[in-house]
């Protein structure tokens, strides 16, 4: 991949279409780092071991950034993905007040063996019915 990247950059770093390409690819992955925490507080319901003080840290300073982003005429790949991120950042603020920080409710499902005779407790999985 490296050295595909540097054969990349030395034949076509010259062209602006290449670089504001290669820009909008880097800060598009940059503007996704927040969907794995969504998706995680959407399978569990709940925010619970993610600290606000983060949240508030993505928020904030992808706010910032986008407006520097704006006031300094940069340009639009910088705009559109800094738009993108905050987006994400609200509906992990969104999830966060719905879903709250508590713990998750865990509910055990009980199967039985072929014989009948010994539980296998070892799956879990959440119980939601107190968020529908």
């Amino acid at each position: 991949m490296i050295i595909v990247l540097g054969v990349a950059q030395i034949s076509f770093g010259r062209w602006s279409w290449y670089v504001d390409a290669l820009g909008f690819v880097a800060l598009t992955i940059e503007s996704t780092l927040p969907i794995p925490q969504f998706v995680t507080n959407f399978n569990n319901k709940s925010c619970y071991g993610f600290r606000s003080s983060t949240l508030a840290g993505w928020f904030f300073g992808d706010c910032f950034k986008t407006g520097y982003f704006f006031f300094r005429h940069s340009p639009i790949q910088f705009k559109v993905t800094a738009i993108m991120l905050v987006c994400w950042d609200f509906a992990v603020l969104v999830q966060r007040i719905i879903y709250g920080a508590k713990p998750p409710a865990i509910q055990r499902i009980v199967e039985f063996d072929a014989d009948g005779d010994q539980p296998d407790t070892s799956r879990l999985r959440y119980d939601d019915s107190e968020h529908t």
